[in-house]
């Protein structure tokens, strides 16, 4: 049991109070989707306005991401069999942003943060929304009979907020930007995600 503790509890408590009571300061949004096959990289774009970004004093971006991979028990230290990756841009033309590192291996969640004072510094954004890239491997065999699609379902939660004495909040600006109007709702297909998985005699 202490390995899966470790595990299951390495990211605290699990609470949607931020959710049912959100901080003034603080700017949030949801998005899911799915990843089609391990060659294709999902991107999707976040409202990170410059103004706000001159305005705050200690601007933060963190991002969590959660994906319902296959598992295989008989895989050690590795309990998912995919590891989704996370490269943030301010556009297609620069390089990664450099954010936070250390995440627990073969667990299907993870959380990185990026001082976004100086990230912008260093790349001058020239756009109000930034570009968040999703892709994932192969990082364990599926168990013994299982025929699994490639097709992967994954979602994040990111946030904006003003680490600074002041706070400044993000809403304000995020909600003057073109893009404003399409941020209330999310994603929906017309056709359901199913994730399934085909169990085979022959293996």
């Amino acid at each position: 049991m202490q390995p899966l503790a470790r595990r299951a509890f390495h990211f605290g408590r699990a609470t949607a109070q931020p959710l049912r009571v959100p901080a003034e300061e603080a700017t949030a949004f949801f998005w899911q989707g799915v990843i089609e096959h391990h060659d294709d990289i999902v991107r999707v774009q976040i409202p990170v306005p410059r103004a706000w970004l001159t305005a705050a004093e200690k601007p933060e971006l963190r991002i969590c991401v959660a994906w319902d991979s296959p598992v295989n028990a008989a895989v050690e230290h590795c309990w998912s069999c995919r590891d989704v990756s996370l490269t943030l841009r301010v556009d297609e033309d620069n390089e990664a942003a450099s954010g936070s590192r250390g995440r627990h291996p073969g667990y299907p969640l993870f959380t990185k943060r990026w001082d976004l004072a100086k990230v912008s510094a260093k790349t001058n954004p020239p756009s109000d929304l930034w570009i968040a890239e999703f892709r994932y491997e192969q990082i364990a065999a599926y168990a013994a009979g299982h025929v699994v699609s490639p097709v992967q379902r994954i979602a994040f939660a990111a946030e904006l907020r003003d680490h600074g004495e002041r706070p400044t909040s993000a809403q304000e600006f995020v909600q003057q930007l073109p893009i404003a109007a399409t941020l209330s709702r999310l994603s929906v297909t017309t056709v359901p995600i199913r994730q399934p998985v085909v169990v085979s005699a022959d293996f």
